[in-house]
């Protein structure tokens, strides 16, 4: 079972009279959301993720910093090849050599696998295939026969002794 972090959670609203209150609030990991009442009639609600360590800061356009880098890269990517080849073939032809350039410069902002970014993973799995190749066997192991393996042989020569 998981504990919250923090017991309790200030949050500072515009009262009626204008100025401001600071609202306690309990956290719970395990509810959502808590409505709050600050002011008239006003509520407030406060989102809490179910697992503190998955919080992701939105900073534009509710996209993460890292997103949000990789999606302008992508988009810049996606104008100045459009600029580049523009001249030379049709507007349908470049539109799609837009998209196929830029998909991998966007793909790297927003994919995470197993908790990895996309170059992390990339790396790893440079590693595990090029630079550290193990070839895995597999050796299957029967740890109740090998335990009773003394018992049977006794058997077995018991049993050929009272055969001769």
């Amino acid at each position: 079972m998981r504990i919250a972090i923090a017991d309790i959670v200030c949050i500072t609203a515009a009262n009626a009279s204008g100025g401001l209150s600071v609202l306690p609030m309990s956290v719970s990991a395990r509810k959502k959301s808590k409505k709050l009442a600050a002011g008239k009639g006003a509520k407030m609600e406060v989102k809490i993720n179910r697992e503190i360590r998955n919080y992701t800061e939105s900073m534009f356009f509710g996209l993460t910093l890292r997103q949000f880098i990789f999606s302008v890269l992508a988009c810049g990517v996606a104008v100045g090849v459009y600029f580049l080849l523009k001249p030379y073939v049709g507007t349908e032809t470049v539109s799609w050599m837009c998209i196929l350039a830029a998909a991998p410069f966007a793909a790297l902002g927003f994919i995470k696998y197993n908790g990895m970014t996309a170059e992390k993973f990339v790396w790893a799995w440079i590693k595990s295939e090029f630079l550290m190749p193990k070839k895995l066997v597999f050796h299957s192991t029967n740890t109740y026969f090998e335990l009773m393996k003394p018992s049977m042989e006794q058997k077995s020569k018991e049993v050929l002794k009272t055969n001769d």
